[in-house]
């Protein structure tokens, strides 16, 4: 019974891991997509990506922040700011709402600059694609967009190859030759997936506590025994502060030249979270704003496996205590 109710706990942490996972890569690879110039097979020249950005609407004195979850500055005249909606509920037309905020001239919060031209992108996964479509065409018979829109759907799949395409369901870009590949479905090829993959870990969206975690373990921990061998006896452990573990993984999972306005991702109440709980499960202690991690020993798990057994095994046991402590409370009445 609670070997079955394990392994269900620990599908249903594994499922929210890779959703989130594809929702980051799904940002990225359309973000990359964008800027990337096919005749010369390199990034634009001049363009840059923010995830998130952050915006204020042109005249605003008070400088109101707007954060779309992407801005994309391709160049000098031309721009695309894009929400994600990885999962879209039928009927549901407040998103499009949200995109028409972006619909005005726009100021870069951090750069102090005008944005150039843009056009308006609300990326879902292709099994929300219609669900996306028929909510844009009831929304849009009373509302409209100023500037180009377009629903691009991305999905993802692991059968046999790994592969991410990109199509445009609903509307259409300003840029001809990327409006032209999306029609005509984009296919990412297996290299860049794999970059998406194992390079860019957060988006704006708040991760799973798992995702979080499983992050720390395996690439913050491996690059401290690399820099400190006198340390890599998995008993001694790696102290940190939260902001140093921040900061550690926004530059292994932010990338510099793509995050211009400075320390936002991942945010540090994430990271606290996650360090608290590698101290209940066991795998941790805190001693005023420091955390001693340690690492497993004799586990033949994978990372998500072995975290994730620890986390029910936790649950587990506060049940226990929970239940215990009600019959007390029975008996003492």
């Amino acid at each position: 019974m609670v070997k079955a109710e394990r392994d269900n706990f620990i599908k249903s942490i594994n499922a929210e891991y890779d959703d989130y996972l594809q929702t980051v890569a799904g940002l990225y690879a359309f973000c990359k997509s964008a800027i990337w110039d096919e005749a010369n097979k390199k990034p634009r020249d001049k363009s840059t990506l923010k995830i998130p950005g952050k915006v204020y609407k042109a005249g605003d004195k008070d400088k109101n922040a707007l954060t779309p979850d992407g801005l994309v500055i391709i160049n000098d005249n031309y721009a695309v700011v894009c929400e994600m909606k990885k999962h879209f509920q039928l009927g549901k037309t407040s998103h499009f709402d949200q995109l028409k905020k972006y619909d005005t001239p726009l100021v870069d919060f951090w750069e102090n600059k005008n944005i150039p031209n843009h056009d308006l992108v609300l990326l879902t996964h292709y099994f929300s694609k219609t669900a996306a479509s028929d909510a844009f065409n009831e929304w849009n018979k009373i509302n409209k967009y100023e500037r180009a829109m377009a629903i691009v759907e991305f999905s993802y799949s692991t059968q046999v190859k790994t592969y991410f395409t990109l199509a445009i369901t609903t509307g259409r870009l300003s840029d001809q030759t990327h409006n032209e590949a999306l029609r005509a479905v984009k296919k990412i090829n297996d290299e860049h997936v794999s970059e998406l993959l194992s390079k860019y870990k957060f988006y704006d969206g708040q991760p799973p506590l798992l995702y979080t975690m499983e992050v720390i373990y395996d690439y913050l921990l491996p690059l401290c025994i690399n820099e400190n061998e006198q340390l890599i006896a998995p008993s001694q452990g790696f102290s940190f502060t939260s902001n140093q573990v921040r900061d550690y993984l926004q530059k292994l999972c932010i990338p510099q030249n793509e995050n211009k306005q400075g320390n936002t991702l991942p945010k540090i109440s994430w990271v606290k979270a996650a360090l608290d709980k590698f101290v209940e499960i066991g795998l941790g202690k805190k001693t005023g704003d420091e955390y001693i991690l340690q690492l497993r020993t004799n586990s033949k798990d994978d990372t998500k496996s072995f975290l994730g057994k620890l986390i029910f095994k936790k649950e587990i046991e506060k049940k226990k205590k929970t239940k215990t402590s009600n019959q007390i409370d029975i008996f003492d009445q």
